[in-house]
């Protein structure tokens, strides 16, 4: 919201033709308005309809400048306040909607109003389905609803099963500090992305894609033990012989033990590739 409230103080000093300075402690505005130059290298960076009406408005006002003002620091600690730390102080109160720092005539405007202006001026823009311009960049817009509806996706294999939906609202923040998959190549992310939505070839993942011999009843259950089969199954419970025996002595040990490495590579299901995996 930074930016549109400079955008809102710019436009209504150049409606009535005034000049003055703008302070604001958002250094990427100041840094802009600057250079403009530098529009040229962000077309794939946020707000870039907002940086453009912004730079052409000053540019027909130039009365009208953005000075850079640092962030008050602490309030208990700071000895003296300048008078522009003092402004951003009182701006930051007002946008917390704190009514001790609204003046007596306190005035709300409209941000569809703003938007309406930049829509006028940047004719080639992209807006939301509820008409409010869309600010971050269209390959981030793709990639983000590519996601939900993969993850949509899943939740319709899971409500198939009768299991409530988990995965639309899930918070994937911890992928990306964990794996970094933005930094990693093409080949290195697709496997990532397996082994976090996938994790393994087990029953809940073999339940979304038809049976090669047509038993759909029974192609998204355990191989061995015939129950209803996930990764947690066959890691902790599945109860067939071998496997029992193996995760028993996995949970006393700490490791699986050779047998069952073996007995896992030679899967009394072929179809089910289940046991190459758990092999690993």
């Amino acid at each position: 919201m930074e930016l549109y409230a400079i955008i809102l103080a710019a436009q209504l000093l150049g409606s009535k033709n005034l000049h003055g300075t703008i302070y604001t402690d958002y250094l990427g505005a100041v840094t802009v308005t600057h250079n403009p130059s530098l529009l040229r290298s962000m077309s794939r960076k946020a707000n870039l309809s907002l940086y453009s009406f912004l730079i052409a408005h000053l540019a027909l006002h130039p009365g009208i400048l953005l000075a850079h003002v640092k962030a008050h620091g602490p309030t208990l600690k700071m000895d003296q306040w300048t008078r522009h730390q003092w402004g951003n102080h009182h701006v930051d109160k007002v946008a917390k909607n704190d009514n001790l720092a609204f003046c007596e005539a306190h005035i709300s405007w409209p941000a569809q109003h703003l938007e309406d202006l930049i829509k006028a001026h940047h004719h080639w823009h992209w807006v939301t389905a509820d008409g409010y311009l869309s600010l971050e960049p269209l390959r981030q817009t793709l990639r983000r609803q590519s996601h939900l509806s993969y993850m949509t996706q899943r939740d319709g294999y899971r409500a198939k099963g009768g299991a409530p939906p988990k995965w639309q609202e899930a918070h994937m923040g911890l992928i990306e500090h964990v794996w970094h998959p933005n930094k990693l190549s093409l080949s290195k992310r697709a496997s990532t992305h397996r082994i976090v939505y996938e994790k393994g070839w087990h029953g809940g993942n073999r339940a979304k894609s038809p049976s090669p011999n047509g038993d759909d009843d029974t192609w998204g259950a355990c191989g061995l033990c015939g129950e209803p089969d996930s990764q947690n199954h066959w890691i902790r419970s599945c109860q067939f012989e071998g496997v029992s025996v193996g995760n028993q002595t996995r949970k006393t040990t700490g490791y699986a033990p050779a047998s069952l490495k073996k007995f896992a590579t030679s899967t009394v299901k072929p179809s089910t590739p289940r046991g190459k995996l758990s092999a690993t």
